[in-house]
């Protein structure tokens, strides 16, 4: 680098974390980065976030760090023994197609699976899809059973879209939050304070007190995985002293009175035994939510992993909005940034109809979990085009069902899965139950790893080729766009170090050599979101320098408005085209078609023998910074902010433990699915009985090889957490991931 070459600025698309929601400047001097910090014409950029401390410094040690994947590599010893060969991008890519050709000459295409994670660059979900449909495989992988899906499909069943707009400081009155977005979502929490400080009440329904819970006017720390069954009881005294919105419940719903019998048991009374929460409480803050209008439940993820209830809570919360007449107010149904003169699709992008009908049968637990299957995502998608013009893409809403593709891998019924593409994704420390996942490698003929840094999965692969970072990228968030109606962008501050590349080349160049040559005719990324951007006559540099981001305009009430082209109203994407509390779509898949409550797959009351042996209810997925999932753990600066898995644990729970545990002290969880081990944080935080796991750790610093794989055995949570498709939730398949039981005693 030149000491006399001018430092640049870039505008970039921060994605250390999946919130997607900052742009951060990006200053370089040629292409070497030397600070990043905040960017001041962003709302929110980075506040309360740790990542980007002390001008950027983890963003430094992350870009150029020394274990990070710099060229493609192909395994050259058995599976796990870390013997690789560094190979050219051409050699990696025309070995791979080859082998896929081949197994879909013998096998057919379904015998290839691909998954990508979490609200990871959008260039990794639309072209792994539009790869998938040309090759003909329905076989799309994500991990929306236990995030997003279920409030994907709870929204769409219900009021036609997936998408609403969190909250907006000084017209929101009332908050409801079930997360510490203090954590998982820090530009979330800047807006819940300015909530707070506008005026607004706030209800934190949580059995881990954190952050949300320090702002709220009303605390409920109820009984893990039992939100679905508050909500029920919520729903009963609005419904019952009539405190919802009558003009919109007559004018704009169907199915309110099978909504007031299904709720009519739900007495506060029976709801504070099954939840642990006075009915004196559960009654007064039904009343807060409906009665400081407009007000707002912020269900996020945090439901998504409570098999079997997921889905059904979701769909109570939708129907909580729609029945105190919320419904964009603060809860604004926006629908996609697409259009004639606005964007191409997602949905546009990714090919779908270019895969048979009959092949769509083949699509593993499609039939079965069918809400999230093809056969829901087609009767939800029917209603979208009509209101929409489009319908919610499919990576994140036409999937097969992990769970059962990962024993169709072992068992080869009813078709042998072959062959697996993972980008962007960690299934190993992500997914419930990895031991069988584990076992599912072995059986595989082809893994192909995409990633930043070597991992337990990249351990298990035959090839794996390294990922160029967010400031080495150009991103447009185009699953943003189309979901919530805002699109973002940032410009790559830097060229690519070494031969990382981007998840759109390697989408692109494997499906060329797969024979979809005619249809990947855009050769970079920023030639894809320039075609993408035409409609608007900007390139992707003019809209990311002149707009920077845009989004579809705020309507209240966008319901009532005159839709032009009809002349009648826009109403909703359903087959009613109002809100359906009770769902046709899922009347015609042959699931309750209203919602109802179940106990958890293990709990005092469904499991009581269990209980016994495994009396402590255990709760995962808490968020912690500095991490995302099971990301930057190798960074220095990051993981000297929180260097070991930590679980919580009441005083009086630690102190009846034999012998008992004192604060910092190793602890063993264990159930009937393994043991972990963690370091204890005795608290108050959370109740007497219940115990709070971080989840995804592993460790960069222990043995890579098979059997350690980092020690992914050693801390992994999800090591406890059962995946058995029979105990799923049997509209879309969400399976054991946020609360299960255990023991606990002294390491």
């Amino acid at each position: 680098m030149d000491s006399r070459e001018k430092e640049k600025v870039t505008s970039c698309r921060c994605h250390f974390c999946g919130s997607a929601a900052c742009n951060v400047n990006v200053f370089s001097k040629g292409d070497m980065v030397t600070k990043v910090l905040p960017d001041p014409e962003w709302p929110n950029s980075e506040a309360h976030c740790s990542r980007l401390a002390n001008e950027g410094k983890a963003a430094l040690e992350y870009h150029y760090h020394a274990d990070r994947l710099n060229y493609p590599l192909k395994r050259t010893g058995k599976r796990g023994e870390n013997a690789w060969e560094q190979i050219s991008w051409d050699q990696a890519l025309d070995e791979i197609s080859a082998r896929l050709n081949a197994l879909r000459a013998e096998f057919g295409p379904e015998t290839l699976a691909a998954i990508t994670g979490t609200h990871h660059y959008s260039d990794n979900t639309w072209p792994k899809s539009r790869f998938l449909n040309l090759f003909g495989s329905p076989n799309n992988l994500g991990n929306e059973q236990i995030c997003h899906g279920p409030m994907t499909k709870a929204y769409e069943t219900t009021l036609g879209w997936a998408g609403q707009l969190y909250m907006v400081a000084g017209v929101t009155k009332c908050l409801v939050l079930n997360s510490n977005q203090r954590e998982s979502a820090p530009p979330m929490f800047s807006n819940i304070e300015q909530c707070k400080w506008a005026g607004g009440k706030i209800i934190s329904i949580n059995p881990r007190f954190g952050d949300v819970g320090r702002l709220a006017d009303y605390y409920v720390p109820l009984r893990p995985g039992t939100d679905g069954a508050l909500y029920l009881a919520w729903l009963h005294v609005i419904i019952e002293e009539e405190l919802y919105d009558k003009e919109f419940v007559e004018k704009w719903c169907v199915g309110f009175d099978d909504l007031r019998e299904a709720v009519k048991e739900w007495t506060p009374e029976k709801a504070a035994e099954v939840c642990w929460v006075p009915a004196d409480t559960i009654a007064e803050t039904a009343r807060v939510y409906a009665t400081n209008k407009p007000s707002r439940i912020i269900a996020m993820q945090a439901y998504d992993g409570q098999a079997p209830n997921g889905f059904r809570t979701l769909r109570a919360v939708a129907m909580l909005e729609a029945i105190t007449g919320n419904i964009d107010d603060a809860c604004y149904v926006l629908g996609p940034y697409t259009g004639e003169n606005l964007f191409i699709d997602d949905f546009q992008m990714e090919c779908t109809d270019r895969i048979p009908e009959d092949q769509w049968k083949k699509q593993v637990g499609g039939e079965r979990f069918s809400v999230l299957g093809y056969p829901g995502w087609k009767l939800i998608g029917e209603q979208q085009k009509k209101r929409f013009g489009t319908q919610m893409y499919s990576y994140w809403s036409n999937q097969a069902h992990g769970p059962l593709v990962w024993r169709q891998i072992l068992s080869g019924e009813p078709y042998p899965i072959k062959a697996l593409i993972i980008s962007g994704a960690a299934p190993l420390t992500k997914y419930s139950n990895p031991k069988i996942i584990y076992e599912a490698y072995k059986k595989l003929d082809l893994i192909v790893v995409l990633d930043f840094f070597h991992n337990p999965n990249t351990m298990m692969a035959d090839y794996v080729l390294p990922m160029s970072d967010w400031m080495e990228r150009d991103i447009l968030e185009t699953n943003t766009g189309h979901l919530s109606g805002f699109l973002a962008s940032g410009m790559r501050a830097v060229n690519p170090m070494f031969e990382r590349r981007s998840d759109y080349e390697f989408w692109r160049e494997l499906g060329m050599r797969c024979g979809q040559q005619d249809d990947w005719p855009w050769k970079t990324l920023r030639d894809v979101y320039d075609y993408r951007l035409s409609p608007q006559n900007l390139t992707f540099e003019e809209f990311a320098l002149r707009k920077k981001s845009d989004a579809i305009p705020l309507v209240y009430h966008m319901y009532e408005q005159t839709n032009p082209k009809t002349g009648k109203p826009y109403g909703f994407g359903t087959p009613s085209g109002k809100v359906e509390l009770k769902s046709a779509i899922l009347d015609e898949l042959g699931f309750d078609p209203v919602t109802h409550y179940e106990e958890p797959n293990f709990s005092p009351y469904s499991t009581p023998e269990y209980a016994e042996k495994y009396p402590y209810i255990l709760i995962t997925g808490g968020r912690v910074q500095p991490y995302y999932h099971s990301e930057h753990r190798q960074i220095p600066s990051l993981r000297a902010q929180h260097p070991d898995p930590i679980v919580e644990i009441n005083p009086e729970t630690a102190q009846a433990l034999n012998p008992p545990v004192a604060d910092g002290d190793w602890v063993q969880l264990e159930n009937h699915m393994g043991r972990v081990k963690m370091r204890a944080r005795v608290t108050t935080a959370i109740g007497v009985g219940i115990l709070s796991a971080e989840h995804n750790w592993w460790f960069p610093e222990k043995d890579p090889k098979d059997p350690s794989l980092f020690g992914v055995w050693d801390s992994n949570i999800n090591v406890l957490l059962d995946d058995d498709p029979d105990i799923c939730g049997e509209e879309l398949g969400e399976y054991t991931n946020k609360n299960a039981m255990c023991t606990v005693y002294k390491a």
